[in-house]
């Protein structure tokens, strides 16, 4: 079960982008079949691309954008 969010003007950026980020509210931007480099593993990965406020707040698939 996902927490309740509050209406946007009652939190933070930050806590937008929180939720944002856990999927609790869609993102703005949703780059589908991006390919990066994992700087941890040294590995190309091919996935989708979630952006909210300008700022990329997740790397996997299945996210969901006012546009993608």
């Amino acid at each position: 079960m996902k927490a309740a969010v509050p209406p946007p003007h009652l939190i933070t950026r930050l806590q937008q982008r929180i939720a944002a980020a856990r999927g609790t509210v869609p993102s703005d931007l949703v780059l589908q079949n991006v390919r990066y480099l994992d700087v941890f593993s040294g590995a190309w990965v091919t996935t989708d691309l979630a952006i909210y406020d300008g700022i990329i707040v997740g790397v996997e698939p299945g996210r969901t954008a006012g546009r993608t």
